[in-house]
């Protein structure tokens, strides 16, 4: 069985380094394959190592979006679990991929995410409510209001690769943002299962890009009045 791990990079390589330091000091693997791939997203970049596991690479010649890389990456290395993991994910905590891969397996998922945790070790907002007009209102006006779990948040996603497949990976018109939330929503249409795997946790480092840059701002509410509106 072949496991990849599929990472973006925006220029991002001391991220993402020290998220390949974090799964060499705490990951194991013995009897699965586990094939580390990094997708740069921008100009040409000094590649990242890893110390225990493969890592391959790919250079885009123009830049994609978040669907689109992970779509590629998936099309490129076969692979029977696939993982899309942001680079600002920090692994701290011992993890047996082997172990890991077995939970989901006993619990029948298809789309599965570990327990995200904030810098400061408080869960963060990665189980979400579909995104209706409502429900964002709701998100705004009630922070603290716990939500109806319906999607997970795409800064680590594991996922039958059978499953994705099946699903057609992410939909690549929409840009950046609301892919994670199509696809769990598409995959619970299709009868598939989503479910936790909060024994194993992961840091997150928001990088919250929507929030400063106005470009991606534009491409987060185009992406929503998309889903919202047009699907």
């Amino acid at each position: 069985m072949r496991i990849v791990l599929s990472i973006v990079s925006h220029q991002q390589q001391i991220l993402v380094q020290n998220l390949l330091d974090s799964i060499d000091k705490y990951a194991s693997c013995s009897a699965h394959e586990l094939i580390i791939v990094i997708t740069e997203n921008t100009s040409a970049c000094n590649y990242v190592q890893s110390k225990k596991f493969s890592v391959k690479f790919i250079q885009n010649i123009r830049r994609k979006g978040f669907g689109s890389n992970h779509n590629a990456a998936f099309e490129k290395f076969e692979s029977d679990y696939f993982f899309v993991i942001n680079p600002d994910i920090i692994f701290t905590e011992n993890i047996d991929f082997d172990v890991l891969i077995h939970s989901f397996e006993v619990k029948s998922l298809d789309i599965a995410s570990p327990k995200i945790l904030n810098s400061l070790g408080q869960v963060e907002d990665y189980k979400r409510a579909d995104l209706t007009v409502l429900n964002l209102i709701k998100r705004k006006l009630i922070k603290k209001k716990k939500e109806e779990f319906q999607w997970f948040a795409g800064m680590f996603l594991i996922i039958r690769s059978c499953s994705f497949k099946e699903l057609s990976g992410f939909d690549t018109s929409y840009f950046m943002y609301v892919e994670d939330c199509d696809l769990c929503m598409r995959a619970r249409k299709a009868g598939m299962i989503l479910g936790d795997l909060e024994n194993f946790s992961v840091i997150h480092n928001a990088q919250r890009s929507s929030r400063r840059r106005l470009k991606h701002f534009k491409w987060h509410v185009k992406s929503l009045f998309r889903y919202i509106f047009c699907k």
